[in-house]
């Protein structure tokens, strides 16, 4: 269902938000484990959507630099027990400029 242990780096513009070795990638997305993540960039979102598959997703905001970008991010913290790999992992909505870029 999908494809661990990637490394992978989320950027806004230049700065480095996220690095991992351990990244999930899921339908798309690079999931990264919350201990990768540079979290004081984070504030919350009041968004939240509802997975078919994977459950309830919270969303959260960006700010790096001045810079604020809104509903950047979303995380799972109890997904369904298909899921259950990208527990409090953070994945990066990349239409909203932000970067990942995943080594082979």
């Amino acid at each position: 269902m999908s494809d661990k242990s990637h490394k992978a780096t989320a950027y806004l513009d230049d700065k480095v938000i996220a690095k991992t070795d351990a990244a999930v990638f899921l339908e798309g997305n690079y999931y990264f484990p919350k201990e990768d993540v540079s979290l004081d960039y984070f504030g919350e979102s009041s968004r939240t959507y509802t997975c078919p598959w994977k459950g309830l997703a919270n969303y959260k905001h960006l700010q790096v630099d001045g810079k604020v970008v809104e509903d950047a991010a979303w995380t799972y913290q109890a997904p369904s027990k298909a899921a259950e790999e990208i527990t409090g992992h953070i994945a990066f909505d990349q239409s909203l400029g932000i970067r990942v870029v995943a080594e082979a």
